[in-house]
C-alpha cells in the first residue's frame, strides 16, 4: 500500500511540475554523481537521469549495478505491461528503484524514484546534500527537525533537450529515504 501511495504521488508531482521561465543554462543528460556520493545517491543521479532520455539504457545500467526485478506475480506483470511502470530492488540494501512513465492527453512525463524505507537497518550515512554539487542545478537542501540526517532537497534544471527536470530528495531520520527525478513535455492531444 505504501508503494502505491508513492507511485500516485510521483505521477502527481510529474504532472504538476511546471517551469517558471526559461533558463539559458542547459545541463547535459545523463548526470554524473559528485565524487564521494553514497552508492545509492550515485545510482539515483546516474540511472534516473539516464532514464529521462533512454529507459532501456537506464534499466541496463541498473542491472549492471545489481538492481533486479521484484515483479514476481502475474498481477504485477500485467500491471507493469499496462502502465509501463518498472520496479527493481537492490540486493545490497533492499531499496526500490521505480521507472514511472505517465501519458496524459496533454502531457508525457517520466519519473524515476528510489525509496528506501529500511534505511535505519543499514547504519549507512547518506548525505543527500551532495546532489547540490552537480553543475547547473538550482535549488538547495534544508535540514529538517527529527534527526541529524533528516533533510529535504529540491533542485531543478533545464536539460539539453530543453525539458525542465525536477529533483526532490528527502530523508526523515532514521527510517526513510526518497529521491525523485521528473521531467515532462506538453503534447498535442489531436
Amino acid at each position: 500500500m505504501r508503494v502505491a501511495a508513492f507511485i500516485i504521488s510521483a505521477f502527481a508531482v510529474a504532472a504538476c511540475s511546471e517551469a517558471g521561465g526559461v533558463d539559458e543554462t542547459q545541463v547535459t543528460l545523463p548526470l554524473e554523481a559528485p565524487a564521494g556520493a553514497h552508492n545509492l545517491v550515485k545510482d539515483f543521479v546516474e540511472i534516473c537521469s539516464l532514464h529521462l532520455s533512454d529507459t532501456q539504457d537506464a534499466k541496463s545500467l541498473a542491472a549492471s549495478r545489481g538492481w533486479t526485478s521484484n515483479t514476481v506475480g502475474a498481477e504485477e506483470m500485467v500491471m507493469t505491461n499496462l502502465t509501463g511502470i518498472s520496479m527493481l530492488e537492490s540486493a545490497d540494501t533492499g531499496a526500490i528503484l521505480q521507472f514511472l512513465p505517465a501519458v496524459y492527453p496533454h502531457l508525457e512525463a517520466q519519473t524515476c524514484m528510489i525509496l528506501w524505507p529500511r534505511i535505519e537497518a543499514s547504519g549507512d550515512e547518506i548525505k543527500l546534500e551532495v546532489i547540490h554539487e552537480i553543475d547547473g542545478l538550482e535549488g538547495g537542501y534544508t535540514p529538517l527537525p527529527g534527526g541529524a540526517n533528516s533533510g529535504l532537497g529540491r533542485w531543478s534544471f533545464v536539460a539539453d533537450n530543453g525539458q525542465t527536470v525536477t529533483i526532490q530528495a528527502m530523508r526523515t531520520d532514521p527510517n526513510f529515504l526518497q529521491m525523485t527525478m521528473n521531467t515532462h513535455k506538453h503534447i498535442n492531444p489531436n
